[in-house]
Formats: C-alpha cells, structure tokens, sequence
C-alpha cells in the first residue's frame, strides 16, 4: 500500500466561488484504482483535505480540494525498494 497526501500548506480554490483557502476542517482517504509498480499490486490511498471557505457570500461552507494531475504528492512507500521521484495523481498512475 502507497500512502499519498496534499500538501496542507498550499491553499486550494473553492469549487463554488474560486476563493483561495488554507483554513483545513478535516482529512479524508479516497481510494484510489489500483495499480503496480515493479510488478507488484499496489493500493494507493490519498488523503485530501475538506477546507473553510473564507467567502461570507459563498454558499459552500466547505469544500473538498481538488487534486490536479500536475499537484505533487506526499508519499510514504513501504516497498522496497521504492521508485524515487514517483507522483501519483487523482487517477491513479503517474
């Protein structure tokens, strides 16, 4: 298993008005389609932040961050050994 997560200092745009945001209400893991790397099955779950939206006249009060194909990831690799510079996307493959 491959554990992938956003970066928490980035901020992400709001999908209901666009206002950039940091303020994190909370995490969650989505599942991403399985892939392999050397040859082996590999689960790969990324965490992704649910965000603040900072606009009073907005009417989403929270908002899940998009991941971008391009948006470098955090990851931890417990294969051994791991591919070095490996980034995964939202889609599941580099």
């Amino acid at each position: 298993m491959i554990e992938a997560r956003t970066r928490s200092r980035v901020p992400a745009g709001c999908s209901g008005c666009g206002v950039l945001s940091d303020w994190t209400h909370s995490r969650y893991v989505r599942h991403l389609a399985d892939a392999a790397l050397g040859g082996r099955p590999v689960r790969i779950d990324l965490s992704v932040r649910r965000l603040y939206c900072e606009n009073p006249s907005c009417q989403k009060v929270t908002f899940a961050e998009q991941v971008a194909r391009s948006q470098p990831l955090i990851i931890r690799c417990p294969l051994s050994p791991c591919a070095p510079g490996l980034v995964v996307s939202e889609r599941g493959y580099p």
